[in-house]
C-alpha cells in the first residue's frame, strides 16, 4: 500500500551524506588536540585531604614541600590532579 503516510515516511528520511556548506568545504580539518583534564579530575585541598584522611593543614604542608601529590593553581586557588594522588598513594617499592 502506498498511501500518503508512507510517502510521507520516504521524504522524511535525511540523506546519509554530510551536508556542507560553502565555507565549510574550504576549511581543513584541525588535528586531534590532547584531552583537557575535565574539572572531575581535579580535586580541591578539602577534598584531597578528605580521601587521604589527613587535615587541610598538613596536605598544605605536603604541598608546599614537594612531597605531596602535583596540583595546579587555578584562579589562586589550589587543585590536585586526581591521577598524581592515585600515583602518590600507590606503595613505593
Amino acid at each position: 500500500m502506498t498511501g500518503p503516510q508512507e510517502r510521507k515516511r520516504k521524504a522524511a528520511k535525511p540523506s546519509r551524506e554530510p551536508q556542507l556548506n560553502c565555507c565549510e568545504a574550504d576549511v581543513p580539518k584541525r588535528a586531534k588536540q590532547p584531552p583537557v583534564p575535565s574539572t572531575f579530575d581535579l580535586l580541591t585541598v578539602k577534598e584531597t585531604a578528605g580521601l587521604l584522611r589527613v587535615s587541610q593543614a598538613t596536605l598544605y604542608r605536603l604541598l608546599r614541600s614537594g612531597e605531596g601529590p602535583t596540583y595546579t593553581r587555578i584562579g589562586g586557588q589550589i587543585r590536585v590532579h586526581r591521577e598524581s594522588l592515585r600515583r602518590f598513594i600507590e606503595p613505593r617499592g
